[in-house]
């Protein structure tokens, strides 16, 4: 490696561990009075490379009015980022979660699966222990029962009877400790099953996901504090989407929404309708796609016109359906390929983030260049050079430190383009009306 090369590395090596070190030290979010002390306190945050985010028709200003009311102490900003196994890994969402949560307050895990779908999904701040009588369905999944997927894309069905989950607040991390509220979600149809439910080994009730076919939901209140909720399916084929943890405090829920080896155009496959009603009953401020990434693995047979069509029409489904909720398109990173024994970037990834670019700004949506913000063409090279490596060995993932670096650089961008809002509109834009849900309510009975 040239003498250049090593330096760059070191120096973003170093500036990756002293931004991690800045987030796990800054005190507890405090409340702001008015706009100009949130824009100090932006200034006064640790931030990294800026790549400011593509929003010509500020598009983006109901979700930054949503965190200027949470920033002066006002409710909560939800954040719902869908993607691929890197979202699926915490890569990003999870640093982005710990960032926005640290500036402005924590209110709460939010969505996690009832299981896992694959052995990585290990949500950072969170502690998450289901048993192996559970497995995951996905979206992608040829075999899955019907095209309710859920929130996430995502249900667990239970294959032996007495399948256990449990989930709670964080044991070592300074966000996640706390909850006040869990809201399980999920399917009631033909064949469902009892569900108990304990919460800090004592049971509390059963829900039943048997009856007509509808979408449900069920909230357990609990002290705000450290906690732990155990779900136990009694029989088999039970099926769950996953669980809410929020807090009643003023702050940010950032909800992970990934799912390994997929892309936008799966999402027209599923019940768009149902998925509408999920999105809407959890009320984001924000959705982020975060897809590219697979797609980029045809290389040059990726048809790029059918890859554009898939992307606007799930672009305008959500829009059309969530008038209220932004949209940013988060762009797919470098990847890298061998060529002899160099490493060279695939070319069909600058051709996505451009696509991605040009549908963004033809329906009024946002983008963030997450491929030039990791450092364009041949980045994913130098990341996976570097020590520790950034660049995971099947140089299409970050790992968990380059993850951790993109979340910054995301979170910078964005901090950028709230400050540039609160210098033009300060407080005074109230957050956008919800969306009233469409999901039975399910008492626990004792």
């Amino acid at each position: 490696m040239k003498k250049s090369s090593q330096k760059w590395v070191y120096t973003f090596v170093v500036s990756a561990a002293v931004m991690a070190l800045v987030v796990l030290l800054v005190s507890p979010a405090a409340v702001a009075a008015n706009a100009m002390d949130i824009i100090k306190k932006i200034a006064g945050e640790k931030m990294d490379k800026l790549v400011k985010i593509e929003d010509p028709t500020n598009s983006l200003d109901r979700f930054y009015a949503s965190l200027a009311q949470t920033a002066a102490g006002n409710g909560i900003t939800r954040i719902a980022h869908y993607g691929d196994s890197i979202v699926e890994m915490d890569r990003i969402a999870g640093q982005m979660r710990r960032r926005m949560q640290t500036a402005w307050g924590d209110a709460g895990h939010g969505f996690v699966l009832a299981s896992r779908p694959q052995p990585w999904y290990r949500p950072m701040d969170l502690s998450f222990d289901p048993s192996s009588k559970w497995i995951c369905m996905t979206l992608n999944d040829k075999s899955i029962r019907d095209k309710r997927v859920g929130y996430a894309g995502v249900y667990a069905v239970s294959y032996k009877s007495k399948a256990d989950t449990e989930i709670g607040t964080a044991r070592e991390s300074n966000i996640g400790r706390g909850v006040s509220r869990f809201e399980i979600l999920y399917p009631v149809e033909p064949g469902g099953g009892p569900v108990e439910v304990s919460v800090d080994g004592r049971k509390v009730g059963t829900f039943n996901t048997n009856g007509s076919p509808a979408d449900a939901y069920t909230v357990i209140e609990v002290p705000d504090g450290e906690h732990k909720l155990e779900m136990r399916a009694m029989n088999e084929g039970t099926r769950l989407y996953g669980v809410i943890l929020e807090r009643k405090n003023a702050g940010v829920v950032y909800d992970s929404l990934g799912i390994n080896g997929t892309g936008v155009r799966y999402w027209l496959q599923a019940d768009t309708a149902h998925w509408i009603k999920m999105i809407k009953h959890r009320n984001p401020h924000l959705i982020v796609l975060g897809y590219g990434n697979n797609e980029a693995r045809a290389g040059d047979s990726l048809d790029l016109a059918a890859y554009r069509s898939n992307l606007k029409a799930v672009v305008t489904l959500l829009r059309d359906n969530l008038p209220n909720t932004p949209i940013l398109l988060l762009g797919p990173i470098d990847q890298a390929k061998k060529k002899g024994t160099a490493l060279d970037s695939i070319e069909v990834i600058a051709k996505i983030v451009t696509v991605q670019q040009e549908v963004a700004k033809e329906l009024g949506v946002a983008f963030y260049n997450n491929y030039e913000a990791m450092g364009g063409r041949g980045s994913m090279a130098q990341w996976y050079m570097a020590r520790p490596r950034l660049g995971a060995g099947d140089l299409m993932h970050p790992t968990e430190p380059g993850g951790a670096v993109l979340g910054d650089r995301f979170y910078t961008s964005l901090m950028n383009g709230f400050k540039t809002y609160l210098q033009r509109e300060g407080l005074n834009k109230a957050r956008a009306a919800q969306y009233p849900s469409q999901l039975q309510k399910v008492e626990l009975t004792r």
